[in-house]
């Protein structure tokens, strides 16, 4: 605690010149984090307006994972695609995170967006998947689009347009330079929605899987 008193009484390891600069939304409104049927509800509307807000790559997100003796690991992937069964991603068979899904298949998703002051947070179970499940998946998207307003229809296509066409292309089932490629699914059990405000104060909502279905609240879970 006195070092980060000193840090910020101090200036240390800021620019000279520099100024706490107050977040600017660009016009977004900014009420608390309202209750949605599902986070998944809630995930499609703030990336669908993340999206709209010209948020620079949406898609990115944080993955946490840990070997089996619980050493932590964390990178930059990118999402591919998004439904009620979860977040999937895709990667190499021979790297470090492939090697510890393998060892614990738990882990964490980590978006944060700047631009709009929001971040959320996704735990849970990751499985791998076939071309034809990832196909399967992009589906379900498509046919939730009337329940949802085309807003996972909307999101799903944007974030699949950015990833790389080497991914598109294994999702189709055709054949790619590298048969080390594969995909993985997150099932989630617990969200966490942040949102920034503009006064410094901030606004959470999470959500836990229980066997009668997702309950939401304003505290940790």
């Amino acid at each position: 605690m006195n070092l980060a008193r000193n840090i910020v009484a101090e200036g240390i390891g800021r620019p000279a010149g520099y100024h706490y600069r107050t977040p600017i939304f660009n016009g977004i409104s900014r009420v608390a984090v309202a209750p949605a049927p599902s986070p998944f509800t809630h995930f499609t509307r703030w990336v669908t307006e993340a999206v709209k807000q010209g948020v620079a790559e949406p898609n990115a997100m944080v993955l946490a994972t840990a070997s089996s003796t619980g050493m932590p690991s964390s990178r930059i992937v990118l999402l591919h695609s998004f439904s009620e069964s979860g977040f999937i991603f895709f990667t190499d068979r021979e790297s470090r995170k492939y090697w510890e899904i393998a060892e614990n298949p738990k882990a964490s998703l980590l978006f944060y967006w700047k631009e709009t002051q929001q971040q959320i947070r996704i735990e849970g179970k990751l499985v791998p998947l076939s071309a034809e499940s990832v196909a399967a998946r992009l589906k379900e998207a498509v046919e939730s689009m009337s329940a949802e307003s085309g807003d996972v229809l909307y999101a799903n296509l944007c974030l699949t347009e950015m990833f790389n066409e080497r991914a598109r292309q294994w999702a189709k089932g055709k054949n790619v330079t590298s048969s080390r490629w594969c995909a993985f699914e997150l099932t989630p059990e617990r969200f966490e929605f942040w949102e920034g405000q503009a006064n410094g104060a901030s606004d959470r909502k999470f959500y836990s899987r229980t066997p009668a279905g997702w309950n939401a609240t304003d505290k940790t879970v």
